[in-house]
């Protein structure tokens, strides 16, 4: 395979990618921050907590869905966009670094959340340095993932870290 040809189907999926988004960011400043059909990936291996968040978040109107690993999570990314990725730091085989790193180098328009149980403010500042946007540290409260799940779609907002 020419590898120009598959260079530039990257370069224009990249592209439609951003467009996609930039037209959700859109429709969410117009109808007054209602964030109904923004694709939430969750990326956690403890799969009850990943599902109560999936149940939540399809509550209010995400279409949410979850995977139990960082490959899953590259899979699922390979196959789907998704607005946003809530992806937990410590996780068996692929990491949470290591994850975010694979996924920005697919798709560098998504908008990438860690979540974590373990307070490291470096792996935190590392992920944000390849292009996480935020980081929440569990327990977190429905309202603060709300917080920073809509704050990835606002211009000005920037980066956002709980702890």
């Amino acid at each position: 395979m020419d590898s120009s040809f598959t260079k530039n189907s990257l370069t224009e999926e990249f592209q439609l990618n951003e467009i996609a988004t930039q037209e959700r960011i859109l429709v969410f400043n117009c109808i007054g921050g209602n964030m109904t059909n923004i694709r939430v990936l969750i990326v956690d291996d403890e799969e009850v907590f990943a599902k109560n968040w999936v149940k939540l978040l399809t509550r209010r109107g995400y279409d949410a869905t979850y995977v139990a690993s960082g490959a899953d999570a590259i899979a699922a990314i390979d196959k789907s966009i998704f607005d946003v990725i809530l992806l937990d730091l410590r996780m068996p085989g692929l990491n949470g670094i290591l994850t975010c790193k694979e996924i920005i180098k697919r798709d560098p328009n998504t908008r990438i959340i860690l979540m974590t149980a373990h307070a490291d403010m470096d792996d935190a500042l590392t992920a944000i340095r390849l292009g996480a946007w935020g980081y929440l540290r569990k327990p977190f409260e429905l309202d603060g993932l709300i917080d920073h799940i809509e704050g990835v779609f606002s211009p000005n907002q920037p980066i956002m870290l709980s702890r």
